[in-house]
């Protein structure tokens, strides 16, 4: 409706109309679709006043600005009807946490919201099931997307050797197979936790058992190289691979000697290869 004067002209909206329905809601910037919006959603809430059972209507709102999780100049503070955030004070029969906000981080004038992250780290722990490794590093996927969307504004060549860094499962999964992913995800998880990404507390401490062979960790204890820090960072990763479990700390240390083991055309790494790759149908170590 159109009001040829300009002023404001009432409107009455049944709010059930809009449950049955499709509605989507068009305009302008600077028109009032925020709190339209706004004004909407707490109706619909408001229904369990008439019917406390059936009038529970579940409302997802994925407020990007803070619009509706935030009290703002519009709301008149936090104790106004308005303010959508609150609106379970001022409807009959509501319950504090019928109204609940989702953050990234903690808001000083939300004590209450929960905080929602995503686990860098991914959490699989039955590694001979291909189906539950997927499922369990799905948030680890999300995780690597959105720290290749973060990069893609730099241009070093090293960060992009990482953004083309492929984490997906291979389709072949055999007990060798496995243990290659499996490697390759503590490389990656060493790498997240040296950028000072905070692990889960189940994976306090990473797991080295079964993942670096007695041929490999003597190949790195008796390296050929000349190199005496070389050597000193050969030998303390194997000694750090030979245990079961360890330190996110020692997982770093141990894939920075492991790369650099990998480097050096004077460790003795390619022979090691050589033969590894002899002994596993042409595979080199990955």
């Amino acid at each position: 409706m159109i009001d040829p004067e300009g002023e404001g002209v009432e409107v009455s909206l049944d709010p059930t109309d809009l449950i049955a329905r499709r509605t989507a809601l068009f305009g302008m910037s600077r028109t009032g679709k925020s709190n339209t919006t706004k004004v909407i959603a707490a109706s619909v809430f408001k229904i369990r006043e008439q019917d406390p059972l059936r009038g529970r209507i579940g409302q997802l709102i994925f407020d990007v600005n803070g619009e509706y999780a935030n009290e703002n100049t519009q709301d008149g503070g936090a104790e106004n009807p308005s303010c959508l955030k609150n609106v379970a004070q001022h409807t009959r029969g509501a319950k504090p946490d019928d109204v609940v906000t989702y953050g990234m981080w903690p808001h000083p004038n939300g004590p209450n919201r929960r905080i929602v992250k995503i686990n860098f780290f991914g959490n699989a722990a039955n590694w001979t099931d291909r189906d539950a490794v997927i499922e369990g590093l799905e948030t680890l996927y999300i995780g690597k997307t959105l720290i290749d969307a973060k990069l893609a504004e730099y241009g070093d060549k090293y960060i992009k050797s990482f953004q083309t860094t492929l984490l997906e499962a291979p389709k072949e999964w055999d007990k060798g197979t496995a243990i290659r992913y499996q490697r390759l995800i503590l490389a990656y998880r060493a790498a997240l936790a040296a950028a000072d990404f905070e692990p889960p507390t189940n994976l306090s401490r990473p797991m080295f058992k079964g993942l670096f062979s007695v041929e490999l960790r003597n190949a790195m204890t008796n390296s050929a190289s000349t190199d005496g820090n070389d050597v000193a960072l050969y030998q303390e990763a194997a000694t750090i691979f030979v245990k079961d479990t360890g330190s996110w700390s020692e997982a770093i240390q141990g894939m920075k000697g492991l790369r650099r083991f990998m480097e050096d055309s004077r460790s003795g790494f390619q022979a090691f290869n050589t033969n590894y790759m002899r002994t596993h149908d042409g595979r080199k170590l990955g």
